[in-house]
Parts: structure tokens; sequence; C-alpha cells
């Protein structure tokens, strides 16, 4: 009868901890490696770069940001920017939860001068952060529908919030 009662209160415990648990699962995330991103864009990511994936058409990155399904740094006309994807199954919780963790991220590691939130869709939302003191802005996205897929991104680029071109 002690290992039943046992049993009920480990359960319970669990429970009672996983929505905070997946809700937050950036509150433990140190900020020194969004940081150092930020300090990499300044070389256009060149440390960074494994091999390049013609199928991608960009590098994938040698690091990834936690739970991220891949990372890549791809080259365009106007910059080199870092770019993260979490892809999540048909839930669309699951991808609000990372995507408001990841927001909440990018606020609490970075000195955010500014944002600049397009008006959301029903499949989508993204923000831009321009940083204080450097010519760089993060950008964190989300979204949820079928034809798209379900996913959240984190980009890194270095131009300003002003700079950033519409979409």
């Amino acid at each position: 009868m002690c290992s039943r009662t046992a049993s009920w209160v480990v359960t319970l415990v669990v429970l009672t901890l996983s929505p905070v648990a997946i809700g937050d699962a950036y509150a433990d995330v140190s900020c020194e490696p969004l940081r150092r991103l930020l300090v990499l864009a300044d070389t256009q990511f060149k440390r960074l770069r494994g091999y390049f994936d013609p199928r991608l058409q960009s590098w994938v990155a040698t690091y990834r940001m936690p739970g991220a399904s891949l990372c890549t740094i791809q080259d365009t006309e106007n910059a080199t920017y870092y770019s993260c994807e979490w892809v999540h199954d048909p839930s669309a919780s699951s991808v609000s939860e990372n995507y408001a963790g990841l927001v909440r991220l990018v606020t609490r590691c970075l000195d955010v001068r500014g944002s600049n939130q397009h008006e959301p869709t029903p499949d989508s939302q993204v923000i831009r952060f321009g940083i204080a003191d450097s010519r760089k802005t993060v950008v964190v996205g989300k979204s949820e529908s079928s034809a798209d897929g379900y996913f959240v991104t984190l980009d890194i680029v270095p131009i300003g919030l002003k700079d950033f071109p519409a979409e």
C-alpha cells in the first residue's frame, strides 16, 4: 500500500509540473549563445558554416539553438543571416508555446531597442526586434498552417530594424 501511495504522488507531481515546463522551455536557456550569435553576425557567421546543402541553398550551421530541428546560414543579395527552425506536429498549442518562449528569450537576453510586429494572420505571426548598439535584427516567427507546416523560426539578420525589408 505504501508504494501505491508513492506512485500516486509522483504522478500528481509530474502532471502538475508538465505545463509549466513546456510553456517555459527557454526559462533555463543561457543567454550567452544568443549573444554570441549576434557577435558572429559581424563575420557573416563564417565560424559556424558547416557543409553547403545545395537542396537548401544554404550552409548547415555547426551550432543549433536548443531544440531546433535545423539551423542554417543563408547568403542573400543584401545580407547573410542565421536561421533556426523548430518543426512541430500539427498542434497549435506547441507552436504557440515555443513561439512565446523564444520571444521571452530574446527580450530577456538582448538589449531590445524596439520591435515591429507584423499584423498576425490566422496562420502566422512575426515579430522583429531591433537590438540596441548594433545594426542587427532578431526575427521570431511562427506558422500554424496545414499547407505551410507547423513551425517556429528565429533569424538573426545583420541589418537594422528600419532597414529590414517588409515581406
